[in-house]
């Protein structure tokens, strides 16, 4: 009887507080998509979209965010390039990549371009060339 008792409360503890949230510093581990797209770091895998990248800057509420608070969510960026003032970071989607993982050149691609000013993000961009 008491392992079945804290068994439940265990549970209950558990599963009480489905929805963390970003601010908290937690990211809620029943989030599919954000698995998906960190286990996708290339975009080779095909389990990138540019619905799932729109998704995931609203929901962790990454507009205003710092570079390391970006980073703590979706990951480290394929592409950083900076300017005078701004940093752009680029996150590749349904890439074309060699057996190694290695992007290949000269293949349509989508992309997830995030644009940070002074340090924050203040806008992103989604594309396919």
């Amino acid at each position: 009887m008491k392992t079945i008792l804290l068994g439940l409360v265990v549970s209950s503890i558990l599963f009480s507080n489905k929805e963390h949230c970003y601010a908290q510093g937690n990211i809620n581990i029943e989030d599919s998509i954000l698995i998906r797209w960190k286990y996708d770091s290339a975009g080779c895998l095909s389990k990138r979209s540019l619905q799932d990248a729109k998704y995931l800057i609203t929901k962790y509420k990454l507009i205003d965010k710092s570079l390391i608070e970006i980073e703590s969510v979706i990951g480290k960026a394929n592409l950083v390039e900076e300017k005078p003032g701004n940093m752009y970071l680029t996150y590749f989607i349904g890439s074309s990549c060699d057996i190694l993982g290695n992007l290949k050149s000269n293949y349509d691609f989508c992309y997830c371009r995030l644009i940070l000013r002074n340090g924050r993000l203040v806008d992103f961009a989604l594309s396919c060339i």
